[in-house]
């Protein structure tokens, strides 16, 4: 087996290969993003996406965006397939507002990948409630990057 790699390796004219790393970008996660332009914002995420625009200052990709990437790939898992997403990404960024956020929350806190790129902004309630979500994922934040979470005012 090594003689024929060694073979196609002779082949290769190594000169003339470029690859280029993907530019970095932000991976946001959180609650649901209004389509209707001119809809009051029901959430944290909606107002930084829709009103603010923070997609003309900086590169972001929508998780519900990759979601149709993933359904598209040859991946077992969308854990998976957002661990590979989080080794490209400036910046995985959730903001926890939804139930399907939280979701999120708990799945990447409990991977090391993930987590390493891993930025949560949480309300201020779930910060000090007594539960799952304050012991679990948040607990772990604070443990390991403390700076990795912000926390914002209740509704």
């Amino acid at each position: 087996m090594v003689a024929e790699l060694r073979v196609l390796y002779d082949d290769l004219r190594l000169d003339g290969v470029r690859v280029l790393r993907p530019s970095k970008f932000m991976f946001l996660c959180g609650g649901y993003i209004a389509r209707e332009e001119n809809a009051k914002p029901v959430n944290l995420r909606d107002y930084l996406f829709r009103v603010r625009q923070i997609a003309n200052r900086y590169n972001i990709v929508l998780a519900e965006k990759a979601t149709q990437l993933f359904r598209d790939s040859d991946y077992g898992d969308l854990i998976s397939f957002e661990e590979d997403i989080a080794r490209i990404a400036a910046v995985v960024l959730v903001i926890a507002e939804s139930p399907g956020s939280l979701a999120e929350l708990g799945a990447f806190t409990a991977n090391d990948t993930i987590r390493n790129a891993l930025r949560v902004v949480v309300q201020q309630q779930h910060d000090t409630a007594e539960s799952f979500v304050r012991f679990g994922p948040i607990e772990r934040i604070k443990r390991t990057r403390r700076a990795n979470l912000g926390e914002r005012g209740r509704d």
